[in-house]
This record gives structure tokens, sequence and C-alpha cells, in this order.
């Protein structure tokens, strides 16, 4: 602003008058100079004349800036009177509610300050009245000695009369005592002859009573043994009349029985209508609808577990505890497929294989078929159809006993999975070229699937590892949510079916690929540790189970959920082959192998996977550490 204003007084200076006359006095002096200096002054002229042009233009430029400055400078001392005049408002309003609020405060104070003294007062009465009560306390004091010396003399005295009272009262009690206990004697001598009568008579009569019970346990046992027999000689009966219906007085052979079943199987044939498959995500929702409608509830991973198995393992073994809806779960699903289910119940007495295929009558040179066997004849005929076989409780007779040769045929090459139905005896019928092998063998045909159901108790005998390793295993663990009874026959059956090869198509082989290397590693592992190992059958299973349970998710799911479908299906298949393995693996160090083993499932398989102790496979182990405890 100041060099502004030194600018200002600078060009006011300046006065045209002065220049003009300095031009005159130029002009003269030049007059004898010559021309030529004459016309450098007169262009000398011309720039002061343009010089002072320029130097009204800024006087005109810096009076109009002066000006709004002076308009600004107005207005700023304005807003600075005007904020000064608000600043004092501010400050008095402020100090007018300070000073409200320091009085209010002030008083207060001198209010508690009142209050203070008054209690000060007040405890400095009470100290007062203390130290007379005080004295009023140590004399109570001395005065309670004096009586608690006078009480204890008292005391002493009463004991010495007491004393003497006693004795007095002991010379009388003491001839009145020698009279009972001689009254007394003699009754315990009674009793005794009494107690020694009764404790003989206890004797005989336990004796008599573990007699009667051994003969009503021998006998219960009895019942159930002639019941077992009753109900085996009952179905056994029904085949013969079964077969007798059929045969008449004719007196046919057995491959008439056979051609029944072919002829019978290839006129179904004629009226079954296959249908494309929809697809395993499509058949796991339509499958929970169907079964709902029913009054048969089951879970999506429940049902996705039992389509990967039965499509990855030619044999399914369903466990659990009796009302988990194993025996129903088969059955709707084969009807829910459009194919035929053959439930074969197991029975007790079973020791060998004619007992599931039927055994031949040398008197009557018949072949008495099973169900079990005719089912393998109609799965021969119609090999487009699927058929469910189902053991049900397979374990209540040594599954080794009967079926351990139809489960290493089974597993068998295709030209050489053939099993025999009777020995000694061959039958060659031209009708029969196509269905029989030399004369009393019949092919195990791919489009049957065997079902297991086994429940766990103490009733039920143990299966070994060789049965397990070459099964898939699916464990039922809750009971079913209904709370009504299912009835499979409130479902629909299928005018339609679908083929068997398009049913265990699977459009997923590759999915399974990336998890082997977690379960080589375990297997190595497992190997190592308990000297036990899954044979490449096994593992080629748990690829196929991965790929088909992941592939049969709904598509939309997010990242996550399908991760969590990754996991169940690792986990499943931990609990299906590796559980069975180790599960009667013992040694001295077992317990201690056992935890290692969790560990490193942990470790190279579930690491950062959120809630691990809710796994099947950990569950599992969990339980085989508590049956080790105790």
């Amino acid at each position: 602003m100041e060099k502004r204003e030194n600018l200002k007084d600078a060009v006011e200076e300046i006065d045209s008058k002065e220049i003009e006359m300095d031009l005159e006095e130029l002009l003269e002096e030049s007059i004898d100079e010559d021309y030529e200096e004459l016309i450098k002054k007169a262009s000398k002229y011309d720039e002061i004349k343009e010089t002072q042009k320029k130097i009204e233009a800024t006087k005109k430029v810096m009076g109009i800036k002066n000006k709004k400055f002076k308009e600004k400078e107005k207005e700023l001392e304005e807003k600075v009177e005007k904020f000064n005049r608000e600043r004092e408002e501010f400050i008095q309003k402020n100090i007018n509610e300070n000073d409200k609020k320091f009085e209010e405060i002030f008083q207060v104070v001198n209010k508690q300050q009142q209050e203070f003294q008054d209690k000060i007062s007040e405890l400095n009465r009470k100290l007062i009245e203390s130290s007379r009560y005080e004295s009023e306390y140590l004399a109570l004091l001395k005065e309670n000695e004096l009586l608690k010396e006078d009480k204890q003399e008292n005391t002493r005295r009463l004991i010495e009369l007491n004393d003497r009272i006693k004795e007095l009262e002991y010379l009388e009690d003491k001839i009145e005592i020698i009279k009972e206990v001689e009254l007394l004697r003699d009754k315990v001598e009674d009793l005794e002859k009494d107690k020694n009568i009764y404790v003989q008579k206890s004797k005989d009569f336990e004796i008599k009573f573990n007699e009667e019970k051994n003969k009503n346990e021998e006998i219960s046992m009895e019942n159930s043994i002639l019941k077992t027999k009753i109900t085996r000689l009952k179905g056994r009966l029904q085949e013969f009349e079964e077969i007798e219906k059929r045969k008449g007085n004719s007196g046919d052979t057995t491959a008439n029985t056979f051609k029944e079943y072919i002829n019978s199987e290839k006129e179904i044939v004629k009226s079954t209508k296959f249908q494309p498959y929809s697809g395993d995500f499509e058949t796991v929702t339509g499958f929970i609808k169907y079964a709902s409608a029913a009054n048969f509830e089951y879970d999506e991973k429940t049902i996705r577990a039992f389509l990967a198995s039965v499509k990855s393992s030619k044999f399914t073994i369903l466990k659990g505890f009796s009302g988990t809806g194993k025996s129903s779960l088969p059955k709707l699903f084969a009807k829910y497929l459009g194919a035929h289910c053959e439930v074969i119940p197991v029975q007790t007495n079973w020791k060998t294989k004619s007992d599931l295929l039927g055994f031949y009558n040398h008197f009557t040179n018949r072949f008495i078929p099973t169900k079990f066997t005719e089912t393998l004849f109609r799965a021969n005929v119609n090999k487009d159809k699927i058929f469910f076989v189902v053991l049900d409780e397979m374990n209540l007779s040594r599954v080794e006993y009967y079926f351990s040769e139809f489960n290493s045929k089974l597993w068998s090459d295709k030209d050489d999975r053939f099993i025999e139905l009777f020995d000694g005896v061959k039958i060659y019928d031209e009708e029969l070229k196509d269905y029989l092998v030399s004369g009393n063998k019949i092919a195990i045909p791919d489009n049957i699937i065997f079902i297991g159901t086994i429940n766990e108790d103490d009733s039920v005998s143990p299966i070994s590892d060789k049965i397990y390793d070459r099964a898939q295993v699916i464990d039922f663990i809750t009971l079913p949510q209904s709370t009504s009874v299912g009835d499979i026959d409130k479902t629909e059956t299928k005018d339609y079916s679908y083929t068997y090869e398009r049913f265990m198509h699977n459009n997923n082989s590759n999915n399974g690929e990336s998890y082997m290397l977690k379960f080589q590693h375990i297997n190595k592992y497992m190997r190592n540790e308990f000297n036990k190992n899954l044979a490449f059958r096994s593992m080629k299973q748990i690829g196929d189970f991965c790929s088909i349970f992941i592939g049969s998710c709904d598509k939309r799911k997010d990242m996550k959920s399908k991760e969590i479908d990754v996991i169940d299906a690792i986990d499943m298949q931990l609990v299906s082959k590796f559980i069975p393995k180790i599960k009667y693996a013992y040694s001295g160090d077992f317990e201690s192998k056992l935890k290692k083993f969790r560990e490193e499932i942990v470790n190279s398989t579930f690491k950062g996977v959120d809630n691990i102790d809710d796994l099947q496979i950990f569950i599992q182990i969990d339980m085989l550490l508590k049956e080790i405890e105790y």
C-alpha cells in the first residue's frame, strides 16, 4: 500500500508545463547546431511525447485502481467494525453467563462446605459419646470376668454332685442289668437256632430259583432258535410252493424255471419306455421332493452321497442304527428311477453261498433258486434297465461265509465275472445257452447295483476289511426328520425308466483328480504308521465319488458353498475308506498313532478350515480314542 502511494505522488509531480519549458530551452540551444542534430532532438521529442501519453494512461488506470482500493478498504473497515461489535457482544454474553454459573457453583460449594462442617460436628459429638461408652464397656468387661469365675465354680460343684448321683444310680441299675442280661442270653440262643434254619431254607430256595432261571433262559434261547428256523423254513416252503405251482405235475426240470424268468423279463422289455437321464443335480432335487411326498425326509447331502456311491462302486454299504432310513432309501430311489429293486432279508443262519443263490435238491433233481438268482437272470435279459439288489441287515450272519465268493467274482474282469449256481450238475439247453455258461454259471451283469444295509449294535457280526475295502460306505448317523411314518406305496409309480448306461455316465470325471494328491499322501502315511494300504481300485473309487458328488451340486452356488462341497466329499471318503482300515489295527501304541494320524489329516487336508471338529472323520477318530480309554 505504501509503494502504491509513492507511485501516485511521483506521477502527480510531473507537470506538463515543465516538460514544455524544457523543450523550448532545448530548441533555443539547438539553433546553432546542424540539421542532423536537430532531427535527432525532434525524434527524442516525439519519444518524450509518447512517454507522456503512457504516463497519462497510467495515471488514469492508477486512479481507477485507487478508487476500487478505497472502496474495498471502506468495505473491509465496515466488516472489521461489525466483527468488533459482535465480538464485544459475544464476550459480554459469555462473561454474564460465566458470572451466573460461577455464582451457582459458589453457592453449591458453600452449601457442601456447610454440610461438611455439620458432619464434622456430628462426628465430634459421636466421638465424645463413644469415649463415654468405652468407659462403660470396660466396666462391663470386668463384671463379665467376675461372672465367668462364678460360673466356673458353680459348674465344678455341679459336676461333683452329678458324679455322686451317678454312683448311686449305677449301684441300683447294675443289679437290674445283670438280670436282663441273663434273659437276653437265653433269647439270643433261641434266635441263633432260628437263624440257622432260615439260612438253610434260603440257600435251598436260591438253588431252586437259579435252576428255574437257567431253564427259562434255555427255553427262551430254544424259542428264538425255533422262531428263526420256522421263519427260514416258511420262506423255503413258500419258494417250494411257488416252484411246484409253476411246474405242476409235469415233472419239468430246473431249466423250465430259468426259462420262465427269461421269458417273463422279455415281455417286460417290450413294454419298457426309456427316457433321457435328466442329470445328477436334477435327480437329487427331484428325488427329495418325491420321497417327501411319502413322509420320507432325506437331506441333500445324504442323497448326493448315495448317488455318488452307487455310481462309483458296484457295492455300497449303508450302515447305522435302526430307524435311520437305510432300507427305505434304495427302494425309494429305485422306484423314482423306474428301476427294479429286490430286497433280500439276510437270515442269522446263513453259512454258504447256497443261502444267497439257492441249492440243488439231488432227490428231486431240481435247483431251488432264490430271489437273488432270479434277479441275476432278469438283469441279464434286460441289460438296459437298472436293477437294485438290497441285502437287508447283511451282518446278521457272518458276511464272509455266504458273500465272500460272490464278492470276489463281482470285482473280476467282465470276461471272468461269472458265479457258479450249483456243483456237480450241469444244465444244457438251447434256450439257456446265452445265459448259462458251462451249464451251471451265470454272468454278474453291470446293470445291477448291489447294496447292503448293516446295523451297528452287539447283536450283529463284524465285517472284515476285505468287504469294506471294495465298497463305498455311507454312515446314517441322524434319525429321519419326519414325525410321521413313511409309506412307499404313496409314491408315484413311473411309467418310464432311465437306461443304465446313461445313468452311470459321469460328466465330471476330471474334477476329482485335483484332490487325489491329498488322499495319496494320507494313504502313504497310513501305510507307514498302521501297515494298512488302499489299493488302486479304492483310490479310483475315491476320485469318481468326489467328482460325482461335487458335480451334483447346484451350479448357481457361490464359491464358498462349492468349497464346502469339496470339504464334504473329502470328509465322507476319509470315513468310508480309511476308518474301516485303521479301526481294527490295534497295537501297543495305537492311541498315540491315532492322535498323530488325526493331526496329519488336519495339516495335510483341512488346514485353515473352520469348525473341523464337526467333520465326520474327526468325530469317528475321537470315538475310537474314547473306546480305547474305556
